[in-house]
């Protein structure tokens, strides 16, 4: 059985070096282009050697995602720490958001990559509302929307931005940041946020 397969140590210095191999081949050449020879070619080991620490690619993949998660959320934790939460997450030049779209395109096919996606969006999103709201309760602040809400609007907006111009699309995005800012520059200062009145009569 696959579960039963010997697996390297946790602690070995090669399988540190499979996950920072394939961390750079996704960096650089996306995730598509992990493959078990081209990990090897890599680190200039035997192919073999992959599949003896990790029995699939996935595997290897659901493990770059942890490390990757760990080290997000450290910086996440420190750089809320010193500015305001949404100066933290308004990012349009953001270099991991056409990363991010590729494992969400995996994790829609794979549960195991899907689960592990989850985990660390979750963990993230739960530490940015959480500070978005410290910051609130310390300014004595009530917004009308929820920071959840803020968190995720300008967290997509960033990624949306940092998508387009990875494939040179810049078309609308000086009117956005500008548009960002203001909202932004509003709530920190009066903890407000853009509301449309969707029962509004126009007359």
């Amino acid at each position: 059985m696959a579960g039963s397969r010997r697996k390297g140590s946790h602690q070995s210095e090669v399988r540190s070096r499979l996950i920072q191999g394939a961390r750079e081949i996704m960096r650089d050449e996306g995730c598509t282009a992990v493959t078990a020879g081209r990990l090897a070619q890599k680190i200039g080991l035997g192919r073999h050697i992959v599949h003896y620490y990790f029995g699939t690619i996935e595997e290897l993949l659901i493990e770059v995602i942890r490390c990757d998660g760990e080290e997000v959320r450290g910086q996440v934790d420190r750089m809320l720490q010193e500015e305001f939460p949404l100066r933290t997450l308004w990012a349009p030049s953001n270099p991991i958001a056409p990363q991010l779209f590729e494992l969400i395109a995996l994790a829609i096919r794979s549960e195991p990559i899907r689960c592990a996606v989850q985990e660390y969006t979750r963990l993230i999103r739960t530490m940015v509302t959480a500070a978005i709201q410290a910051e609130l309760d310390r300014r004595g602040l009530t917004p009308v929307v929820p920071p959840v809400a803020i968190g995720l609007v300008v967290v997509g907006i960033s990624q949306a931005l940092a998508g387009d111009s990875a494939i040179g699309l810049n078309d609308g995005h000086s009117e956005v940041e500008e548009l960002l800012e203001n909202w932004i520059a509003g709530f920190e200062r009066y903890g407000t946020w853009p509301l449309i009145d969707l029962t509004a009569q126009n007359h």
